[in-house]
């Protein structure tokens, strides 16, 4: 599974024109993830592209910005925390998907009981993140675990092998020349990789 992060100022598209990218290259769950922007530019970057997304079938993951993500009723949204997590779940019902930052085996252990989907690890060294993952898998815990940073093209393997479930790529698809052929190359590898 692919995820696309945006990268405002990255590259030479701005996180509209991202997101159409790689949809276009076949990647289906994107995520918004401006730093620092007020509410309504997150919220109309993500009216730019809510059509788009819903005719081809893509996720639209919101990192923050809860009362966007409510008020547009996007797919989800990525926090920052357990306690945030929790708190997005009371407030965005049972359909939201909702992914947690985590760089331990303890926060993923603790998903399932927040009820919440998936943990996003900005874990970039592969042999770390590969003993986080066989002591989270160890302990009995299923909850999706996604790469979510320094993943490339090139690297991409090496993540997949450590034991994601998925990877989430910003800067290698955004800063790329082609970000719609990168992604596909990217697409087209995880066919071929056997974990």
């Amino acid at each position: 599974m692919l995820q696309f992060i945006t990268c405002p100022g990255k590259g030479k598209y701005t996180p509209v024109e991202q997101i159409r990218l790689v949809i276009e290259g076949g990647c289906r769950w994107v995520e918004i993830d401006m730093p620092d922007a007020p509410d309504n530019e997150v919220r109309n970057v993500a009216m730019d592209v809510i059509r788009e997304c819903q005719d081809t079938n893509t996720y639209l993951i919101i990192r923050g910005h809860i009362d966007v993500v409510d008020e547009l009723k996007v797919s989800g949204i990525r926090v920052g925390s357990l306690e945030e997590g929790k708190a997005a779940r009371e407030r965005l019902g049972a359909h939201a998907i909702i992914g947690v930052d985590a760089t331990d085996a303890e926060t993923v252990k603790q998903l399932k009981r927040y009820d919440l989907d998936y943990a996003a690890m900005p874990v970039s060294a592969t042999d770390s993140l590969a003993a986080i993952i066989a002591d989270v898998r160890g302990s009995g815990c299923e909850q999706p675990i996604v790469a979510s940073a320094g993943v490339t093209l090139d690297n991409l393997e090496e993540f997949i092998n450590a034991g994601v479930n998925g990877i989430a790529v910003g800067d290698a698809i955004a800063e790329a020349d082609d970000p719609m052929l990168y992604t596909g190359k990217i697409l087209e590898k995880l066919l071929h990789i056997k974990p």
